[in-house]
Formats: structure tokens, C-alpha cells, sequence
């Protein structure tokens, strides 16, 4: 199996994920935006894709996926995981931010190509987990981070996580 192209797809939705004092939250009202997936195609019809914050798949990083990424990978085996991330991590001009997308692309790819998911790939073991919220990193006082997590139950989620400074 060979990596025959990496793309990004843009289209517009509706969304409600919003700058908040409290970084970016789900709450906002309703509004349109331009969103982004990562697809890496193969030889052997199999894909891979990444899709996250906007903040990995912006303009300026198209321009390195196109420039950078894909002259790396195109011909390329894309279950050599690991060799493909020392290669783009030994590359000047490729973020690690964009190396986490991708490296998530083709451990989809992985996943869909042997029939399971990326879970059961690297072991497997929960059913299910419980849903908590989480708050943005710096949000500065242990007061900030209190408010926050006291909205967040209010909100109706039992568990929350503390992305400190």
C-alpha cells in the first residue's frame, strides 16, 4: 500500500464552538465557519483523516502540507508511522502541530485499513467513557479555574479536568 495523495477538504457548517473568557466552549451562539479535514489516500483505496481544532489546518498550514508533507509522503508506506514522523519531525518548516494531524490521519488510515479502530489498534480494553469538561490551559487563579469548573456543573457534567499552566 502506497500514500497516493494528502489533502485538505474545506467546507462551511454551522457551529457553536466560541471564544469564551474561558478559552473555547460549545456554548456560543450559532454561526457559520469554514471547517477542515485532513484525508491521506492510497494505492489500495484506503483513507485516513484528521479532523480537529481549526486551529491545525489554517491557511498557513495548508501551504506546508502541500509544499512540505506531501512530497514526504506521496509513494511512501503509510504504515510506517514512525519512520513518516521522523522524517517530518527532521523537517525545518514542519510544526509539530501539523505532525500531530497527520500522524492522527494515518493512524486512522491504520485503523480502517485492518477493519478496527485506532482504540483496539493500540489495545483495546473501555467500552465507554464517562463525559466530563475541561478547562483551557492559563486561565490564571485557582478562582478563575473554580468558576469555571462550578459553570461546568451547572451545565451538568459530573467530571472535569484541569489543564493547568
Amino acid at each position: 500500500m502506497k500514500i497516493t495523495d494528502v489533502k485538505i477538504i474545506s467546507f462551511k457548517s454551522k457551529s457553536r464552538f466560541s471564544p469564551t473568557k474561558w478559552g473555547y466552549e460549545v456554548w456560543g451562539e450559532e454561526h457559520d465557519e469554514v471547517q477542515r479535514i485532513l484525508k491521506i489516500e492510497t494505492d489500495e483505496g484506503a483513507e485516513g483523516f484528521f479532523t480537529g481544532d481549526n486551529m491545525y489546518l489554517v491557511a498557513p498550514t495548508q501551504e506546508v502540507i502541500e509544499q512540505l508533507v506531501k512530497p514526504l509522503l506521496i509513494g511512501e508506506d503509510p504504515l510506517n508511522r514512525e519512520l513518516l514522523w521522523q522524517w517530518m519531525m527532521g523537517h525545518h518548516g514542519i510544526s509539530e502541530a501539523v505532525i500531530g494531524a497527520v500522524d492522527c490521519a494515518l493512524w486512522d488510515l491504520a485503523g480502517r485499513s485492518a477493519g478496527v479502530s485506532v482504540a483496539q489498534l493500540l489495545g483495546g480494553y473501555r467500552d465507554k467513557v464517562k463525559a466530563y469538561a475541561s478547562s483551557a490551559p492559563n486561565l490564571g487563579s485557582p478562582e478563575v479555574y473554580a468558576a469555571h469548573a462550578v459553570e461546568m456543573k451547572k451545565r451538568g457534567y459530573t467530571a472535569y479536568k484541569v489543564h493547568a499552566n
